[in-house]
C-alpha cells in the first residue's frame, strides 16, 4: 500500500508535465494557423493570430491597389492628352478617349485618396456601388478599345493591320487589369467582413480572391 500511495504522486505529476506540454503543441500548431483548438482559450488565441494575419493581407491588398492606380491614372493622363489632340485634328465626330480616359484618371485619383488611410477606409469599398464605378471605368477603357478593332476591320475595304494590333493589345491589357481590380476590391472587402466577424469563425482567416491574384 505505501509503494503504491509513492507512485500516484509521480503519476500526477507525469500526466501534469504531459498535459503543459500538450498545451504547448495546441497554442504553437495554432498560432501558425495548421491546427485550430477547440478549447475556448485556444480559439480566442487563434482568433487573434488570424485577426493580424488579415490585417497583413489587407495591407498588402491595399498596396496592390494603389500600385495599380498609381501606374494607371499618368497612363490615363497621357493617352486622355492624345485623345484630345486626334478630336482636334478631327474634320468631324471625336476619339472617345476623350472620356474613357478622363473617367479613369478621375477614378484612379479618387481611390488612390480613399486609400491613403490603408485599412481605415475598408468601409468605402463595403458598398458594392463602389466597387461597380471603379471596375467600370477600367471596362470603359478596354471597351473603347474593343471598339477600335472593330472600326479597323470594318470601315472600308481595307484592314487597318496596324491599328487594328494596336487596339487589340490594348484591349487584352486593359482587360486583364478590369479584372485584376476587381478582384483586389473583391478582396478588400472581403478582408473587411472578416475582420468584423465573431471569434467562432476566426479559424478560416483566408480571404477569397487574394489566391486568385496574379
Amino acid at each position: 500500500n505505501d509503494l503504491k500511495q509513492d507512485e500516484k504522486p509521480k503519476e500526477k505529476l507525469l500526466l501534469r508535465y504531459t498535459n503543459q506540454f500538450c498545451h504547448s503543441c495546441i497554442v504553437f500548431y495554432g498560432s501558425s494557423g495548421n491546427f485550430a483548438p477547440t478549447e475556448e482559450d485556444e480559439e480566442d488565441h487563434v482568433f487573434v493570430s488570424n485577426e493580424e494575419m488579415i490585417q497583413k493581407d489587407q495591407m498588402d491588398l491595399y498596396r496592390r491597389l494603389r500600385l495599380l492606380c498609381s501606374l494607371v491614372a499618368p497612363i490615363s493622363l497621357f493617352f486622355w492628352c492624345w485623345a484630345v489632340k486626334n478630336t482636334i485634328e478631327m474634320e468631324q465626330g471625336q476619339d472617345l478617349g476623350i472620356y474613357s480616359f478622363f473617367i479613369t484618371l478621375l477614378i484612379c485619383h479618387w481611390v488612390l485618396h480613399l486609400t491613403k488611410s490603408g485599412p481605415n477606409a475598408g468601409s468605402a469599398f463595403a458598398t458594392i456601388s463602389v466597387r461597380v464605378v471603379v471596375t467600370a471605368a477600367f471596362v470603359l477603357v478596354t471597351l473603347n478599345y474593343l471598339l477600335g478593332v472593330i472600326y479597323a476591320f470594318t470601315v472600308g475595304s481595307v484592314v487597318y493591320k496596324v491599328f487594328a494590333t494596336y487596339c487589340t493589345i490594348f484591349t487584352l491589357l486593359w482587360g486583364a487589369s478590369a479584372v485584376y481590380v476587381f478582384k483586389l476590391l473583391r478582396a478588400i472587402h472581403q478582408a473587411e467582413s472578416r475582420l468584423t466577424k465573431a471569434p467562432e469563425g476566426a479559424d478560416d482567416y483566408n480571404i477569397e480572391g487574394v489566391d486568385y491574384l496574379f
